[in-house]
């Protein structure tokens, strides 16, 4: 029934092409989980992991990741209470940092590796690359920011109401309440027909949202958790996204001297849905900057 919905939309030929390259699925075993990956590329290639944002999930990469993966092991997973991901007791910006520093280690033990991550995963690919030194050469944030000062936090599982999932009764009537968070978006439909359908799940009292509400009242970001980059940072910032030029700036002087801002014109915050094409370029031509791994052209 999903998939019916879902090819409703018509999509252009590159999207369909991005699609027909199904990845391998893997699972890898961490000390507290063990995670399912999406990998696409050879698996000696230089390792480069795509870190959704907050309440997203890994499928916001399938039309992404095929079109880096010319020469480069390209991963895919689910953050800790996202996706297929089981839920926790508790979330933390430095849980979900760990974790990717863990699945980076376990991937590609002996070769440095590249993290790229939209939103609340940009901020946790730059604390997951902090910590692991040398083992990540290259990080690349997509809109993300941090929070100047932190609201209190969510202890366990008392959510008022209107922070908890709604059931809908049927899959048709949750695919039509699908929003991006911000609900402001560029993306096309079929685009964001594919991120929808992977977005909920079948329980015994309806369709919900596969995310753990908790997710959204618990876990927040802050500048005190950032320190200079040791590795090559992008950041890419949305002209019409979620970072302001103070935050900018900030973020900037607080990476120090290896990080640089580039700005995606015509753009808002959701760039892996609103401008994928011109994410793989822009992301590619990183890649080159930092001679990442030889690159070949995307047909359109």
């Amino acid at each position: 029934m999903i998939a019916a919905i879902h090819e409703s939309y018509a999509s252009p030929r590159w999207f369909e092409e991005a699609l027909s390259h199904t990845p391998v699925d893997i699972e890898v075993a961490l000390p507290h989980r063990v995670i399912a990956c999406r990998a696409w590329g050879p698996t000696d290639g230089p390792l480069v992991v795509l870190v959704h944002g907050g309440t997203a999930h890994q499928r916001w990469w399938d039309h992404i990741a095929p079109g880096l993966a010319d020469g480069r092991r390209v991963i895919t997973y689910d953050m800790a209470g996202h996706g297929d991901a089981p839920w926790q007791e508790a979330y933390s910006y430095e849980s979900w940092a760990q974790e990717l520093a863990q699945l980076v280690d376990a991937l590609s033990p002996d070769r440095p590796s590249t993290l790229i991550g939209h939103s609340m995963g940009g901020v946790v690919a730059l604390m997951a690359a902090q910590s692991s030194g040398s083992r990540v050469q290259h990080a690349i944030t997509i809109d993300s920011r941090v929070r100047q000062d932190g609201d209190e936090r969510v202890v366990g599982r008392d959510l008022p109401d209107d922070q908890r999932h709604r059931p809908y009764r049927t899959v048709q009537e949750a695919f039509a309440r699908f929003r991006t968070l911000p609900p402001t978006t560029r993306a096309a439909d079929h685009v964001l027909a594919h991120v929808a359908k992977h977005s909920i799940r079948e329980t015994a009292g309806g369709w919900v949202w596969k995310f753990d509400p908790l997710v959204r009242a618990q876990a927040r970001s802050l500048v005190a958790e950032l320190t200079t980059a040791t590795c090559p940072t992008l950041l890419l910032r949305a002209d019409d996204g979620l970072l302001d030029d103070e935050r900018q700036s900030m973020m900037q002087g607080l990476l120090g001297p290896l990080a640089r801002t580039e700005i995606l014109t015509d753009c808002g915050h959701h760039v892996p849905l609103d401008r994928p094409l011109e994410l793989i370029e822009t992301i590619r031509a990183e890649f080159d900057r930092n001679a990442v791994a030889p690159l070949r052209g995307i047909s359109t």
